[in-house]
């Protein structure tokens, strides 16, 4: 028979481990408790290419869902900076013509050399789509280059946009803006009298800190990938549409 002496004890025991494991859980989780680091202090990032030395940077995984996701825009005429590589990804099988604008005139893929911030750069209302990622914030005048790729579409064409909200800046060229969501609708709605602007945001703070650190996508999971919040925005998307003329 257990006796009165020996359940106090245990109870005594219990109630000692309790308080232990709350002092822990409190000591782990108190304001402004050191953090360890581990190798994330550090001057440098695991990659100085956005992550492309260690496979697909977190950023691309972004570019691709949105593209994915408004694969129907890509037809007819489509208008690329660069090369052609989304147009051919995510425009298959669509009756296609497919047109690439560089500044660089050695660039043997370009069939139109032009510096999209200078007026008047692109033919007018020659597209109907225009697939413009990753461009807006490497120049100098995105107001114009703005102005250029609306005037560039045709009524009812569509341009898809991503631009970083959170990025490191290049250390090979120019760089020289950030969007948030918010920030890019409503630039874009002051330059596009019209136009139906749908914008959204990728991304959350680990996503942007491991794009940071120049981390790849596979060292993350895929809920890591998924989550979204507004707070931490590594993207931001828009799809523009031109209003079609009235019949």
């Amino acid at each position: 028979m257990t006796s009165p002496t020996s359940t106090a004890r245990r109870e005594s025991l219990k109630e000692e481990l309790r308080n232990r494991d709350f002092f822990k859980w409190a000591v782990r989780n108190a304001p402004g408790r050191r953090v360890r680091w581990g190798n994330l202090r550090r001057r440098e990032p695991f990659s100085e290419t956005f992550g492309w030395d260690r496979g697909t940077p977190i950023d691309r995984v972004y570019i691709e869902q949105f593209l994915a996701g408004h694969r129907d825009d890509i037809d007819g005429r489509v208008l690329e900076v660069k090369d052609a590589r989304y147009t051919e990804r995510f425009g298959a099988g669509n009756a296609i013509t497919s047109t690439v604008v560089d500044v660089d005139a050695d660039n043997p893929e370009a069939d139109i050399v032009a510096d999209l911030c200078e007026p008047e750069c692109l033919p007018a209302e020659a597209f109907d789509c225009f697939i413009f990622v990753q461009t807006l914030q490497l120049l100098t005048d995105p107001f114009t280059a703005i102005d250029n790729a609306w005037k560039s579409l045709a009524p009812g064409g569509v341009m898809l946009i991503t631009v970083p909200t959170v990025s490191r800046s290049s250390r090979w060229g120019s760089d020289f803006w950030r969007w948030t969501p918010d920030g890019l609708k409503i630039f874009l709605a002051a330059r596009m009298p019209g136009a139906n602007i749908e914008v959204e945001g990728y991304g959350s703070l680990v996503t942007c800190v491991a794009f940071l650190l120049g981390l790849a996508t596979k060292e993350l999971n895929a809920d890591e990938l998924g989550a979204r919040d507004n707070a931490f925005t590594l993207l931001a998307s828009a799809r523009v549409q031109k209003p079609a003329i009235a019949s």
